[in-house]
């Protein structure tokens, strides 16, 4: 599991858990996380609280939305007494530095007329629609009906009680919105689940005939509060309002309520001059639709939002032109938080997609031109059209390393390497941090020395157990002697927290915190620079073994101390220590005793320098390249890329053949040469090992694969993997989105990830000899690496042959490939073998 943890209190999931893990694990982690969530944003009760009970109350089935076109509606620009009879008055918003304070506010809101609209229920306009969910009125402030849709929940004229699945949402606006407070009568204040959405009619119509053009946030979205209801600010300044358990978008079973919920009364501060509340722009959600790079084509098929049936591409965020802007989500954070106050309307039956355009405003051909830095999209929304910016990013070129790419982040792989080892023993169970288990430990790590104690690096390999390799001898081979891990252990460090209460818990900053007060008052003798090689303020590695008991553990949650996870707070030097000193935040490897068994340790570990699972993340069961790998199953040797990326291995670069041009390439077995053919297509204009090529190696059960190729059936096999490598880095001044004022970190990111998607591209795609992709085909999936799914001698490669494994039967470029490979022969077995391919230009 690789991890991106930004701020010691949020973080967010960048790309793995373990293969094996069941998604209803993950699931019930992401519904922990929301519960916190809402547990801050939930609303307060507030106002004149009324413990009325009332009659001819209607129970509403739980059917869709429906139309109503019944009721009459208000006009535009009535004028509405406040809550005590008198005038509305004028309001000045200006202060003497030209803001908005937040006493300010408080003034200015509370001479906005107050409304309950609990009050002002019409019990003789109740109507079941024919889906049986509910329409109602109430009268509004100027007595015009304010029209409502109801499902799963009881309106009398007195309360309104919502169950499981209860919401209503208003379909005539009273003016712009500002604040809004609920009381309840049951079952106390603050139930789980229930919240206000602010609406939004994309035409601008504050009457609509039906919730189509209509949308709302997200659910759980709670006032800004600096009091009561007279100095509450809502952020988005809605016309309408919904409330219950979430808005029509959100399908029955998402949110649900564990106990009615019965609402006395529903305070809405307003402006009734107001007109509608406009989009000032409109956003796509990178995080949802991704970044392009630049000469990459367009993708007409991530034109639909469609997120649960699993098609989430074109997020639309509508901002919202606010009167109190300042108290809303910062200008830097709306570049880098656009959910901070932005306004889903991704809807298909609100937004349509129009034409490409350059920066210039030029029209640009879909299908076929290239996608330039600064292009746009037109992207209508109800009767507007918006220009809405693609993320053009410029190509990532020069780099030769993941060392490179971000050098704060990915220390350098060739060379020494002094890791940090803490043993980390809890309150309540004191008793499992014995000698034996730290003696085992050692046996994991290998070449390991106690620190603190002037003992010498001892090698502890041959305690490990199961023919497994220990952490030292691992890297020694895989590397073929370029890095050499040396593993410095501390005592037990024994936390003052609960495994019990820990097990499931994200290793938080808190507790590295502690850690590291605790590592550099206890050895203040020893000169820690040497875990800070290439001296950025960070210790280059550092790694956490727990012994927490999951012997009885309900379930597996990898990103905690009872999984295993790789983490980093940043990829800049915003957290960075001394030299003496340097901060433990920036390269942490997690690991639970538990799954040491599993090689979870080698696999953390790995993903320090920089590399991404090669497994799918989310989980629709694919693996591009079959499994057999250390960054995809947590065995075997790391794949040609993975080496080539961070420099243990210089592949042969094939560039510059005329057509019908040929040339002969011998090879030894990958895992003893580190022999590799990188051939890039026909007019790439990048080196590798940062651009779209073919790469190709001998696989044999020698090496690092001895042990792991018994394992997975591949004892004997001596053949030629290809493989389709797309490591095209995006150029990024990455921002820290929780902490947006430090300064943007300069970055080089891969375009594509693992994980599935239906074009088909992938950072690395393992090509099966037998023309059949049951890899990543989920129609045909079969993900276990074969021996038929290795090269033999007088097989050949070409695209068109080929063409199940690529987008449109082209580089993911866009371009034809151009060249031929052949395996000529392979002589040999094991450590000998040897193989000679011919590449020919067609």
């Amino acid at each position: 599991m690789f991890f991106e943890y930004n701020s010691g209190v949020i973080f967010k999931n960048t790309d793995r858990e373990r293969k094996d893990l069941k998604r209803d694990v993950f699931e019930k982690m992401t519904a922990v996380m929301l519960a916190l969530a809402l547990a801050v944003s939930t609303l307060t009760g507030c106002g004149d609280r009324q413990n009325n009970t009332g009659e001819n109350s209607q129970t509403v089935s739980e059917e869709g939305v429906t139309e109503d076109n019944s009721g009459s509606f208000a006009s535009d620009d009535t004028n509405t007494e406040g809550p005590d009879g008198g005038a509305d008055q004028e309001i000045d918003y200006s202060t003497a530095e030209g803001k908005h304070t937040p006493d300010q506010v408080a003034v200015d809101l509370s001479a906005y007329p107050r409304w309950n609209l609990i009050e002002a229920i019409d019990v003789s306009s109740f109507k079941t629609n024919e889906d049986g969910t509910m329409y109602f009125e109430v009268k509004g402030p100027d007595g015009n009906p304010i029209r409502f849709w109801g499902e799963d929940v009881e309106v009398t004229e007195n309360t309104i009680t919502f169950h499981t699945y209860g919401r209503i949402m208003m379909l005539d606006s009273v003016g712009r919105i500002y604040g809004a407070c609920v009381n309840y009568t049951e079952p106390g204040d603050s139930p789980d689940y229930f919240g206000v959405f602010p609406g939004y009619d994309v035409n601008g119509d504050l009457h609509p005939g039906k919730l189509d053009n209509m949308v709302y946030y997200t659910g759980f979205t709670a006032p800004v509060s600096y009091g009561d209801l007279d100095a509450r600010l809502l952020n988005y300044d809605p016309n309408f309002l919904g409330f219950g358990v979430s808005n029509p978008d959100y399908k029955k079973g998402d949110y649900i309520l564990q106990n009615d919920v019965v609402v006395d009364s529903i305070y809405l501060r307003y402006n009734p001059d107001a007109g509608a509340t406009p989009f000032e722009e409109v956003r796509l959600f990178i995080d949802s639709y991704g970044a392009y790079v630049e000469g990459e084509k367009y993708d007409p098929s991530k034109e639909v939002y469609k997120p649960y049936e699993g098609l989430g591409y074109f997020e639309l965020y509508g901002f919202p032109e606010l009167e109190y802007k300042e108290f809303a989500a910062s200008e830097i954070q709306r570049e880098t938080i656009p959910y901070g106050y932005g306004i889903c309307v991704s809807n298909e039956n609100i937004f349509s997609v129009g034409d490409i355009k350059d920066a210039a405003g030029n029209i640009l051909d879909k299908e076929k031109d290239p996608l330039p830095v600064g292009a746009t999209v037109t992207v209508n929304v109800g009767s507007t059209s918006y220009d809405v910016s693609l993320e053009v990013l410029p190509k990532y070129r020069g780099a030769k390393t993941m060392h490179d790419l971000v050098p704060d982040a990915y220390p350098n792989a060739v060379g020494n390497l002094n890791v940090l080892v803490v043993p980390i023993g809890w309150n309540d169970e004191k008793e499992n941090a014995t000698e034996e288990a730290y003696e085992a430990i050692m046996s994991e790590l290998g070449r390991v020395a106690r620190l603190g104690t002037g003992e010498g690096i001892v090698d502890h390999s041959d305690g490990t157990p199961d023919g497994r390799y220990s952490l030292s001898r691992y890297f020694d081979m895989a590397s073929y002697g370029k890095l050499k891990v040396n593993s410095y252990i501390t005592d037990w460090f024994i936390s003052e927290e609960n495994f019990s209460d820990m097990m499931y818990s994200f290793p938080i900053e808190d507790v590295t915190a502690k850690v590291s007060d605790w590592l550099y008052g206890k050895y203040s003798d020893v000169d820690f620079s040497m875990f800070d090689l290439d001296k950025n303020g960070y210790a280059d590695v550092t790694v956490f073994i727990n012994i927490g008991d999951m012997s009885g553990a309900d379930g597996f949650s990898p990103i905690s101390f009872g999984g295993g996870c790789q983490y980093r707070h940043t990829y800049g030097n915003e957290y960075a220590g001394t030299s003496d000193k340097p901060a433990l935040i920036n390269n942490i490897v997690n690991v639970n005793t538990s799954l040491l068994k599993d090689n979870t340790l080698l696999h953390e570990f790995s993903h320090g320098f920089g590399l991404i699972d090669y497994y799918d993340v989310s989980y629709t069961g694919i693996d591009a390249v079959g499994g057999f790998d250390m960054q995809s199953d947590s065995h075997g040797d790391w794949n040609p890329y993975s080496k080539y990326a961070v420099g243990w291995i210089e592949p042969t670069v094939v560039k510059g053949l005329n057509p019908g041009e040929s040339v002969d390439i011998e090879i030894g077995a990958f895992e003893d040469t580190g022999d590799a053919i990188a051939i890039p297509y026909a007019g790439e204009d990048v080196e590798p090992p940062f651009c779209e090529y073919m790469l190709v190696d001998l696989f044999t059960d020698s090496g690092v694969n001895a042990v792991f190729a018994k394992e997975h059936d591949m004892a004997g096999a001596c053949g030629i993997r290809m493989y389709h490598v797309d490591a095209v880095m995006e150029k990024r001044n990455y921002v820290n989105q929780y902490f947006p004022d430090m300064a943007p970190c300069p970055i080089g990111t891969v375009h594509y990830g693992n994980n599935y998607k239906p074009n088909g591209r992938y950072n690395l795609e393992l090509i099966q000899a037998g023309r059949k992709n049951t890899f990543t085909d989920l129609e045909k999936l079969d993900t276990n690496f074969k021996k038929k799914d290795l090269f033999k001698a007088g097989d050949t490669f070409t695209l068109s042959k080929y063409s199940e494994f690529f987008d449109g039967g082209l580089m993911d470029s866009g371009t034809d490939f151009g060249y031929s490979i052949k395996v000529v022969s392979i002589t040999g077995t094991g450590a000998d073998a040897r193989a000679v391919i011919r590449v020919t230009r067609e």
